[in-house]
């Protein structure tokens, strides 16, 4: 299918809402989540949805399939979870709300990406996170936020960018070397 790199006639960007924090450096308490929402008897999928080790290993295996590679991860390369407050994660917890706690505030996951083609690799010059904090600075009143990948153009090194902000699903191109993805 259009997914591996075999029946694929072009490189890919694939940029949006994956769910899926794929190595416990994606999440801001690793063992936390791996306690979280008991789905049944089937041991792979027991834990926090988007964290649990049958997604991971999915997850990883779609990358190998499509011969693609998580840009973030690969400029900002980690192997243990980053502090909790900073621009790590992609998708916050809700802050209390008429309750005196609320059980996910303060946590974070990375489970928005932007997987490029391995041959765009040489291309990638930026890949970003643009919200942090608990108190989900650039949010934009999600509990998402906007995430951007930067590629330059293989001949005159000018970039490309495509950034991804929450919530809306379209997508859109100026004809020129810009691609905006939204999700």
């Amino acid at each position: 299918g259009w997914l591996t790199s075999a029946g694929r006639q072009r490189p890919l960007v694939w940029v949006g809402d994956i769910n899926c924090a794929p190595e416990p450096a994606d999440v801001s308490h690793p063992e936390w989540f791996l306690q979280q929402c008991y789905q049944g008897d089937v041991e792979d999928m027991c834990g926090q949805p988007g964290f649990t080790p049958g997604e991971r290993k999915r997850y990883l295996s779609i990358l190998e399939a499509g011969r693609l590679v998580d840009s973030y991860r690969r400029l900002h390369p980690a192997s243990e979870p980053p502090p909790a407050g900073g621009p790590y994660y992609t998708w916050r917890g809700h802050p209390p709300v008429h309750q005196p706690v609320a059980k996910y505030h303060g946590k974070g996951m990375r489970i928005d990406h932007c997987l490029i083609s391995e041959e765009l690799l040489p291309r990638l010059q930026e890949s970003s996170i643009l919200g942090h904090s608990e108190g989900r600075i650039g949010f934009m009143g999600s509990d998402h936020c906007p995430i951007r990948a930067r590629l330059v153009n293989a001949e005159d090194k000018t970039g490309c960018t495509s950034v991804a902000p929450p919530s809306d699903s379209g997508n859109g191109s100026d004809g020129g070397d810009v691609v905006t993805v939204e999700s």
